[in-house]
C-alpha cells in the first residue's frame, strides 16, 4: 500500500529547436470553364402503361397487410 512510483514522462532538450519554415502563399490556380451540359434527347417514342389500377392493385394489397400486422400486434 502506498508504494507508488511516480515517473517523469518529459523528455530533456537535446538541442534548440529548429525554426519551421513558412512557406510562402502559392497563386491559386485558374478556374478551368466547365463546359456546357449537352440537352437532353427527347424519347422517340412513349410508352404508356395502365399505371393508375396497378397503383390501385398495390394501394389495396398494402392495406390488407397493415390491417393484418395491427390485428396480430393488437393495435387499434
Amino acid at each position: 500500500w502506498g508504494n507508488f512510483v511516480i515517473y517523469d514522462l518529459t523528455p530533456e532538450p537535446t538541442a534548440t529547436p529548429t525554426p519551421v519554415p513558412t512557406p510562402t502563399p502559392t497563386p491559386a490556380p485558374t478556374p478551368v470553364p466547365t463546359p456546357t451540359p449537352e440537352p437532353t434527347p427527347v424519347a422517340s417514342h412513349v410508352l404508356k402503361l395502365p399505371v393508375s389500377s396497378e397503383m390501385t392493385k398495390l394501394q389495396n394489397t398494402f392495406s390488407s397487410y397493415i390491417e393484418l400486422l395491427k390485428a396480430l400486434f393488437g393495435i387499434k
